[in-house]
């Protein structure tokens, strides 16, 4: 099984899954007249189409079949309303509900959200309590002159992403500072003194970024990582900063931080993304796609520093 993104084509397995899923309710908490209030046929495309226009759906599949779906609606600031989660009655109880709701949660903090909110069924509720949503209280939809009973739940995400304010400049040179002092696994403490001596003010930050576009992962207690794309040839762009809090390592940060990169890099038309990766970066960048080119030394305050030179297309030129 795997989980892709929304297509056209995927509309009318969508509505199926919804219909039927929902029919197999019955007698499971909701009574006959609740279900066939909750669904009374089978909607169209158009329909479909309209209810998840403005969403991210992301959609399981077992081979070409569909087996269930997900959506997010992302009209809320800082927020994701899961409207819709619902899973082919042939194939519940083997894990696709569990394996949506994951996928999403990992995608929410590049799309700029900080929490998840649903208002979850009867059934479904147990399910998002295992992914750790808090129980908000009842709830109560009516269709059709019934009433839908379930539950309002929401999920705080540990940091999301969003673009770079002035007032970020501070966390930033705090941040990276941390970050470089945080690296002793790869470079040794005068490699490290060498690399960043002391915070950087928020000036020289002001001048670094002031080119590139710049991202940062916010959560509540302030900054725990940052990105930048910097222009440079026609068709070409260089992440010049990726750095994340060294207390939230291996959480996810880096990986929503460049979800975010690329999806603008393509948008501007980038062909080519290079980087110069240090040690601790190095696999990251692997793991994305990237290329090494070659190792580099740069003499500094009396130290070698060693990074990669690395670099990844992402559509390559006609006739390259």
């Amino acid at each position: 099984m795997q989980i892709v993104s929304l297509h056209s084509s995927h509309y009318p397995h969508i509505a199926k899954v919804f219909h039927q899923a929902v029919r197999a309710a019955s007698g499971q908490g909701y009574t006959q007249a609740q279900c066939e209030a909750w669904s009374c046929g089978i909607r169209d495309r158009r329909y479909w189409r309209s209810r998840l226009g403005r969403s991210l759906v992301l959609v399981a599949q077992d081979v070409d079949e569909v087996v269930g779906f997900i959506d997010c609606e992302l009209g809320y600031p800082d927020k994701g309303y899961i409207g819709h989660l619902y899973v082919a009655p042939a194939h519940q109880g083997r894990g696709v509900g569990g394996k949506l709701l994951d996928a999403l949660v990992c995608q929410a903090p590049a799309l700029g959200i900080g929490s998840l909110t649903t208002d979850a069924s009867l059934l479904s509720a147990p399910l998002f309590a295992a992914k750790g949503f808090i129980n908000e209280g009842r709830y109560f939809q009516q269709k059709s002159g019934e009433v839908l009973p379930g539950f309002a739940m929401t999920l705080p995400l540990p940091f999301y992403i969003a673009e770079m304010r002035p007032s970020d400049l501070a966390p930033i040179a705090r941040l990276f500072h941390e970050a470089v002092q945080g690296a002793s696994e790869y470079y040794s403490e005068a490699e490290r003194r060498a690399w960043s001596p002391a915070l950087r003010d928020e000036a020289t930050w002001q001048a670094r970024l002031a080119p590139s576009k710049v991202w940062v992962a916010r959560r509540d207690s302030g900054i725990v990582g940052f990105i930048n794309l910097l222009p440079k040839d026609i068709g070409e762009a260089e992440i010049d900063c990726l750095f994340t809090s060294p207390a939230l390592t291996r959480c996810g940060v880096a990986t929503s931080l460049y979800r975010v990169l690329e999806r603008q890099a393509r948008r501007d038309g980038v062909q080519r993304l290079s980087v110069e990766a240090s040690y601790f970066a190095r696999p990251f960048f692997l793991s994305r796609g990237f290329t090494e080119l070659c190792r580099n030394e740069h003499p500094r305050h009396g130290q070698i520093l060693v990074n990669f030179s690395m670099e990844k297309w992402l559509s390559r030129p006609e006739g390259g």
